[in-house]
């Protein structure tokens, strides 16, 4: 018999119903338009998301001369784009870019995918240990999602490593208890962070939208605010309870 089992296959996997694991989640209503765009001046180290009503527009920089970018779209908008030619693309792409990006001059192969948000949960009888997307599906905004699965493979590494220098099983009640508990304040912070965003932004009502206008005006003049928020979104400074343990060897202790 296996004594733990690590799930990892994504949002999409097929893992959850082959373990019957508990799910909670919604459909945005919105697909992601995928692709790797090459602008016609390098802006290494920068990246970029515009919030339309549609939903983020995100450019994350790869290397020294490209991004991959992240497009939020209604089902319709993005077939649309997606059958574009390479030159109507980068128009369109073009007329939306964030104002401080240069002009884009070249596009790889474009993808689609829906989004949506799902958690999943699995008994500690099971001996599963779920991380990223595999534990929680979130909307692409600020690239939360990976932020936290990089948190939840750190933190069950370090258990393990433990548990392992103390002869103890990897699958007990307790490790896969404690690395839920660990886990929990963190995962659901960062979800209601990524759902209020989203549903905040890409409200078209003007009361939402004097308030965050206010609310972005108020942290633009904060220096400490937006520190803060830098930190908290890097996972530098997480929840009480939710602090990563170390992986080190010497912070191993053998009881």
């Amino acid at each position: 018999d296996t004594a733990l089992a690590v799930v990892a296959d994504g949002g999409h996997g097929g893992l959850a119903r082959l373990a019957a694991l508990q799910r909670m989640g919604w459909d945005h209503n919105r697909h992601a338009i995928v692709a790797t765009v090459t602008p016609r001046e390098a802006l290494p180290g920068i990246a970029f998301e515009h919030f339309q009503e549609s939903g983020p527009l995100a450019f994350l920089p790869i290397g020294q001369q490209q991004f991959s970018i992240v497009w939020s779209l209604r089902p319709s908008a993005a077939s649309q784009m997606l059958d574009l030619s390479d030159f109507a693309f980068l128009e369109a792409l073009n007329r939306q870019r964030p104002p401080h990006l240069p002009l884009l001059s070249g596009v790889g192969p474009r993808s689609v995918y829906p989004l949506f948000f799902q958690r999943l949960w699995a008994q500690p009888s099971q001996r599963l240990a779920l991380v990223g997307n595999a534990a929680q599906t979130l909307h692409p905004l600020a690239g939360q999602g990976y932020n936290l699965g990089l948190r939840d493979v750190v933190t069950l590494a370090a258990l393990l490593r433990e548990a392992a220098a103390a002869g103890h099983d990897p699958g007990a009640r307790r490790l896969l208890e404690d690395y839920s508990q660990i886990r929990h304040r963190d995962r659901l912070e960062t979800i209601a962070f990524t759902e209020a965003m989203n549903r905040l932004f890409s409200s078209p009502r003007l009361p939402l939208r004097f308030a965050r206008a206010a609310a972005l005006a108020l942290l633009e003049q904060s220096t400490f605010g937006k520190r803060e928020l830098a930190a908290r979104l890097a996972g530098i400074r997480l929840p009480a309870g939710s602090s990563i343990p170390d992986l080190m060897w010497e912070s191993v202790h053998v009881h």
